[in-house]
């Protein structure tokens, strides 16, 4: 299993390469995500002890092993996490070569994973692609494993490198719409993987995680706006900020005004319409998924919810959860009894 959720953090870490190596223009930057990934002391132990294939491969997924409760407070992957560790190459400055060979990269990245998928073998990948002298190359036959047993479709892990090609393409949304492929590619494919590991009964939870991926990520990008401002990075729709009345220049300089508050109000209130979507994952998750998926949505709604509570401070710092609200929450899900109620508390 610590194979599929490297695969995540070493797309989102070439997502992060490609955007240094961007000069820092209006719409310049990459945001990829991995928060339906748990961590647990090392990051990679959320369901690595998942042994038994799946039953019924496209519409179910049951399995009998119970997800592991890991050792210590578990977190929630943000999309571009702390610590980023340059797999690829070494950060340049902006030149249009090094573009080019991070694009290079990302082209042998997908090359190297469609190979470890449609290899019977788990063979790794071939010596004249380039990812073949990278760190995580040799966890593909793994990743390629993890897949077969699991019944994953290639699709999902197509998607979100799809997501982060984006990046190198696309600058800025102009409508929601095309922010909400983005947010599918990048997270919500993420969750369509995932629920295959944790076990689901039934075609009726593809939704409801696609909708909670949105979820997640428009809570990163709301959490985000400061730091995305000053890389010239705007994820919020265009017309959004033309509806509210809230400028570019504003947003880059920290204006906290009235139309600001409208923008987060508006952002916020459409955010918790995917979460209360995205919570009907429940009724199709098994237990042991549930406490997985109970835990990052409750932890991301309760980072939203500090969000709402003082909207400006986004443009000061990053927003977080206290340690002692973490290991509540990890206490409240993993110790404790299992409520669907607990997901989108209030307070």
């Amino acid at each position: 299993m610590e194979a599929l959720y490297a695969f995540m953090r070493h797309t989102d870490d070439l997502a992060d390469d490609v955007n240094s190596s961007l000069p820092l223009r209006e719409g310049a930057g990459a945001r990829s995500s991995g928060q339906w990934s748990v961590v647990s002391g090392q990051r990679e132990t959320a369901v690595s002890n998942l042994q038994s294939p799946i039953a019924n491969p496209g519409v179910s997924s049951p399995h009998p092993n119970p997800l592991p409760k890991g050792e210590g407070t578990i977190d929630v992957l943000l999309p571009k996490g702390e610590g980023i560790i340059d797999v690829l190459l070494p950060r340049g400055e902006g030149t249009i070569t090094q573009l080019d060979v991070r694009r290079e990269s990302l082209v042998a990245w997908r090359a190297a994973l469609e190979q470890a998928l449609q290899s019977e073998v788990s063979a790794p990948p071939s010596p004249c692609l380039p990812f073949s002298a990278f760190p995580l190359s040799p966890l593909l036959p793994a990743l390629a494993d993890t897949v077969r047993r699991f019944h994953i479709p290639h699709e999902h892990l197509s998607a979100v490198i799809d997501g982060v090609e984006m990046d190198l393409t696309t600058h800025r949304y102009e409508t929601f719409d095309e922010l909400e492929r983005y947010c599918e590619r990048v997270a919500s494919a993420v969750g369509l993987a995932c629920i295959h590991i944790w076990g689901f009964r039934g075609a009726e939870a593809f939704e409801p995680a696609r909708q909670a991926g949105v979820a997640l990520q428009l809570t990163n990008i709301l959490r985000d706006l400061k730091e995305d401002a000053a890389a010239a990075r705007v994820y919020l729709p265009l017309a959004d900020l033309r509806r509210c009345g809230y400028s570019l220049d504003d947003l880059k300089t920290g204006v906290a005004n009235e139309a600001f508050y409208r923008l987060m109000q508006f952002e916020i209130e459409r955010a918790k319409r995917f979460y209360r979507g995205g919570a009907e994952l429940w009724n199709w998750l098994e237990p042991d998924g549930r406490r997985i998926f109970g835990l990052m949505t409750a932890t991301y709604w309760r980072l939203m919810k500090q969000i709402e509570q003082c909207p400006a401070e986004v443009l000061r710092r990053r927003v977080r959860l206290s340690p002692l609200t973490k290991i509540r929450l990890f206490a409240s899900w993993m110790l404790l009894s299992q409520k669907r109620s607990k997901i989108l508390k209030e307070h």
